[in-house]
């Protein structure tokens, strides 16, 4: 009996040293990858290709072109202000805050679940959420643009503010959406899968400019910036997934006990 009681006591502590030592190990892993992947997205200009700097001129282009249209945009949809769509436009929170549990509700069932996969999505989330984020935070706040319920047109800019009213641009909500669902969809290789998460994202997009937080050209800026850092998030995991198999280091514990 007690040789069997230490036999379990012994299993139980090497298997939660075990177990700690892989949480650490990957929990530092993917802090460091966190940043790396933060590093390469910011430095990633200097690397374009043509293709890059089309997709860039065109993103520039078509927020360009919106912002003549602006004004038209909300008044169309402001004068066409329904019951049913009131009670549906606040789906642009309630998908934010779904954004942020599912993200940290992946990252750490994977983490503390040994499941790499799940974890290894919900640190894709992470990435690209907040750089996404971040990026947005930096145009608001440069930009200074104010919001259409100020009701000062869309040409009214004060740069360098931190007053929420005056953070117009470009959309926190449609860009972090966009991210989110990018990454999402980019897991499966089937259209109706990527069709239904950029539909939700597109929601949210249009929702901000149903509640009147945001221009047009706000929310096709926020949605271009969220939509290709996902992709450069999910891109970079899949490169490194393909390159050459790493050595898989031996056990922290390898013992062998007999009685």
């Amino acid at each position: 009996m007690i040789k069997i009681f230490f036999r379990f006591s012994l299993f139980v502590f090497l298997f939660h040293f075990n177990s700690a030592a892989q949480v650490k190990e990957h929990l530092t892993n993917d802090i460091k990858h966190f940043f790396n992947v933060g590093g390469e997205i910011y430095s990633a200009p200097l690397n374009y290709d043509n293709q890059d700097w089309l997709n860039f001129s065109s993103v520039l282009g078509l927020t360009t072109a919106s912002y003549f249209a602006d004004e038209t945009v909300r008044d169309f949809v402001q004068k066409h202000r329904a019951d049913f769509l009131n009670s549906t436009a606040c789906v642009d929170d309630y998908f934010l805050y779904f954004c942020a549990a599912a993200m940290t509700t992946s990252y750490l069932y994977g983490l503390i679940g040994k499941n790499n996969y799940v974890r290894n999505l919900g640190l894709q989330l992470g990435e690209a959420m907040f750089y996404t984020g971040v990026t947005t935070f930096l145009f608001k706040v440069s930009f200074g643009r104010s919001r259409p319920y100020r009701n000062e047109g869309n040409h009214e800019f004060d740069f360098f503010q931190f007053d929420d009213s005056k953070q117009s641009f470009a959309s926190g909500h449609a860009a972090i959406s966009f991210a989110f669902s990018t990454v999402v969809a980019g897991q499966k290789e089937n259209f109706f899968w990527k069709a239904a998460w950029m539909t939700a994202a597109g929601l949210v997009a249009s929702a901000r400019i149903y509640n009147d937080k945001h221009w047009l050209s706000d929310v096709i800026m926020g949605s271009s910036i969220g939509y290709f850092f996902g992709r450069f998030v999910v891109d970079a995991h899949k490169n490194e997934l393909q390159s050459p198999t790493e050595i898989i280091p031996p056990p922290i514990i390898n013992l062998s006990i007999r009685f």
